[in-house]
């Protein structure tokens, strides 16, 4: 599915925010996200041919902004990332499910702050370590 398609579902109006004190984050059109995931992915690429070139991996993880959680619409720019990561044989780590499958995944978070508090750093080191085991394991 191309990129287009993906976001077919996201409108040019500014994406959802958290209501925090930090000001407004994610005022975004389709294009400008498009261009940043491009953009990210071209260093993602380049990173990547370096730590080759060392005998090494690159495993990219991603975590939920607060207003991810429980958008579906939002969950297309993490997509974007994945597909990237598996097109280029990139182990790729979300942890998203694991914060939408607590009670109170905003909790997770400091008070208006988009950083998780310690809870928050927790279970995404909890989800990171379950990811990382079999990674290390198969080599």
């Amino acid at each position: 599915m191309d990129y287009a398609s993906r976001y077919q579902d996201l409108s040019e109006q500014p994406l959802p925010h958290s209501g925090g004190t930090t000001r407004r984050m994610f005022d975004v059109s389709i294009a400008r996200t498009r261009d940043w995931v491009e953009s990210s992915n071209r260093w993602v690429r380049r990173i990547d041919e370096l730590v080759r070139s060392h005998s090494s991996r690159l495993i990219i993880t991603m975590y939920p902004w607060r207003e991810q959680l429980g958008n579906a619409k939002l969950h297309g720019f993490i997509q974007a990332y994945e597909d990237h990561a598996s097109k280029h044989a990139i182990p790729f780590h979300n942890a998203t499910p694991d914060f939408e499958e607590l009670e109170n995944p905003q909790a997770m978070y400091l008070d208006g702050d988009p950083h998780f508090n310690y809870e928050g750093q927790r279970v995404w080191a909890e989800s990171l370590i379950a990811f990382l085991k079999p990674q290390i394991a198969s080599h």
